[in-house]
C-alpha cells in the first residue's frame, strides 16, 4: 500500500507542476503576442516617418528652370 500511495503523490506533484507550466506557457504566450502588436506598431510609426521625410525632401514649388 505505501507504493501505491507514493506513486499517487508523485502523479499529482506531477499533475501540480504540468498545471503550472501550462499556465506559464499561456502567460508567455500573451507576453510574446502584445510584443509582436508593439514592434508592428513601431514599423508602422517608423514607415510613416520614412514617408513623412521623403514629401519633405521633394521641392513642391519648383518652377521652369531657365
Amino acid at each position: 500500500m505505501q507504493v501505491v500511495e507514493s506513486l499517487k503523490a508523485a502523479v499529482d506533484a506531477l499533475q501540480r507542476r504540468l498545471t503550472a507550466q501550462e499556465q506559464t506557457n499561456e502567460s508567455l504566450a500573451r507576453a510574446n503576442d502584445k510584443l509582436v502588436d508593439d514592434v508592428e506598431a513601431l514599423h508602422k510609426v517608423d514607415s510613416h516617418e520614412e514617408e513623412r521625410r521623403v514629401a519633405k525632401s521633394i521641392p513642391t514649388n519648383v518652377g521652369p528652370t531657365v
